[in-house]
């Protein structure tokens, strides 16, 4: 009879081994991409975490501060508060909507109109914010609504102040009030059968509950983007590729920044703007490039981007990537809004149309013409402005004829009021210390024109007579009809 060893002792101790060799190469595998992950939290990903944990601790809730009456010097009111109470819902306390609003309705009268309005922003809006259902409650509906409050859940009663302007548009177009597009105009603007069919929503760069925290820019802009738009699946940009001051050209990625980026993002990229002072058309300029690094952490699947005749008229459209679509569009762009202009000029005539309501849009002209122009020259600026200055801070900020430039440059970097107002500031500031600035504007008083810098011409042909005495018979002046569109290139 054979003996026949059942086990293989030696067998299974080397079977043993290897797969204890393996469980242990796998564990201290893992064990090292565990610390390599750590490492990662907390040493380069340390920032965005910590943004979004203080996000879900930190709920923002903007409260605006109440508003000074204005007075003109006979103390007649140019302008004042009214209160208005408004009844607001918070979706997300609510259980059941529509018996919710049947309810409310027997106590406050509630049209249409109304609950068209409120259905539309239950769809655009996040369902934790306080949606307006009626506003101008009469004080009686106020009243029976404070008494009941207590028996609905998500709802609130606010009391608001509104502006109001006793002169009515001509109040309105002094102060400088600019109101957000309201739906007609948004109707208007978008088409009928497209405000019927989409959802349009418009974006609020000072809303910082509706961001997100895209990254940071090698130049140092942190980037926070619409909400909407980085939750979106597909993202299909449409706009234009013309002159963009600080930018070179408009189109390609700046539909995401500045378009739909946050006001702490526009700040921090405008704040490269007098980097690129006096280079006009350039997009090589570090605000145009930071511009493209901070869209491109969000992205684009499409971009149609047109170019536009001087007569507004489409000259061609462009559909790609953001890249491709802008440099193969700036080539025509450059062939319509550059023109040669051969050596430096004393006189430049400059019309701020088509982008003359207002003198803070005009004086784009005045920067693109200045590129043309000797130190010690003129630049007149010929402007409509019907809709006044455009603004109280741009009023002030120009007022202030003691400003140096390097003032405006701390003020960019304190984020002292608007940046873009400062950068502004400092373009200006800039040119007026080297050439004198003329201003032709039926819109504008004499006394503005002169305490922004401006010296007013009564005549247009009296002034450029004037200056052309004064430069001499060899003096070289230029007419742009279009300056806040034109951009002369010295050869």
């Amino acid at each position: 009879m054979l003996n026949i060893p059942i086990k293989d002792h030696f067998r299974e101790t080397r079977l043993y081994n290897a797969r204890l060799s393996a469980i242990g190469v796998i564990v201290v595998t893992l064990i090292f991409a565990l610390i390599l992950r750590l490492a990662y939290l907390q040493m380069f990903a340390h920032r965005h975490y910590e943004t979004l944990s203080q996000a879900n601790r930190i709920k923002p809730i903007p409260i605006q501060p109440p508003r000074g009456l204005i007075l003109d010097r006979n103390g007649v009111i140019l302008a004042q508060n009214y209160p208005v109470y408004t009844l607001e819902i918070i979706p997300e306390q609510v259980d059941d909507m529509n018996t919710l609003l049947e309810e409310l309705g027997q106590i406050v009268n509630l049209n249409e109109a109304d609950l068209k309005n409120f259905r539309k922003q239950l769809r655009e809006r996040p369902r934790f914010e306080n949606l307006v259902l009626r506003s101008h409650l009469t004080e009686e509906e106020a009243a029976r609504l404070a008494v009941k409050r207590t028996y609905f859940s998500g709802v609130e009663l606010e009391a608001r102040l509104r502006r109001h302007y006793p002169l009515t548009g001509l109040g309105v177009h002094f102060l400088g009030y600019v109101g957000r597009i309201n739906e007609q105009e948004v109707e208007r603007i978008v088409g009928a059968e497209a405000y019927r069919r989409l959802r349009i929503v418009q974006h609020r760069c000072d809303e910082p509950e509706n961001q997100v925290y895209a990254g940071l820019t090698s130049r140092g802009t942190p980037v926070w983007v619409n909400r909407l738009v980085v939750e979106a699946d597909r993202r299909i940009g449409i706009g234009y590729i013309g002159p963009s001051p600080y930018a070179g050209y408009s189109g390609g990625w700046k539909l995401i920044v500045p378009g739909v980026a946050a006001l702490d993002t526009i700040n921090a990229n405008h704040s490269l703007v007098p980097l690129g002072f006096r280079r006009a058309g350039s997009v090589e300029l570090p605000t145009r490039l930071d511009i493209e690094e901070a869209a491109a952490m969000v992205g684009m699947d499409l971009v149609l981007d047109v170019v536009l005749c001087q007569d507004e008229r489409v000259a061609q459209a462009f559909a790609g990537t953001p890249e491709a679509v802008f440099h193969t569009g700036l080539a025509l762009a450059r062939r319509v809004y550059e023109v040669q202009c051969p050596g430096e000029l004393d006189i430049a005539i400059a019309a701020g149309y088509p982008y003359d309501l207002d003198l803070y849009q005009a004086v784009r002209a005045v920067e693109y013409s200045d590129a043309a122009v000797r130190h010690g020259g003129s630049i007149v600026l010929v402007a409509a402005c019907p809709d006044g200055i455009g603004g109280q801070d741009f009023h002030r900020l120009m007022s202030e004829s003691h400003t140096k430039p390097d003032d405006f440059l701390r003020a960019v970097v304190r984020r002292n009021g608007m940046v873009t107002f400062s950068v502004l500031g400092y373009c200006l500031a800039r040119i007026k210390e080297e050439k004198s600035l003329y201003l032709m504007s039926e819109g504008l008083a004499e006394g503005d024109a002169a305490a922004m810098g401006f010296r007013p011409l009564a005549a247009l042909q009296h002034g450029v007579d004037t200056l052309l005495r004064d430069y001499g018979p060899k003096a070289r002046a230029a007419v742009f009809p279009m300056g806040s569109s034109t951009i002369p290139i010295l050869t």
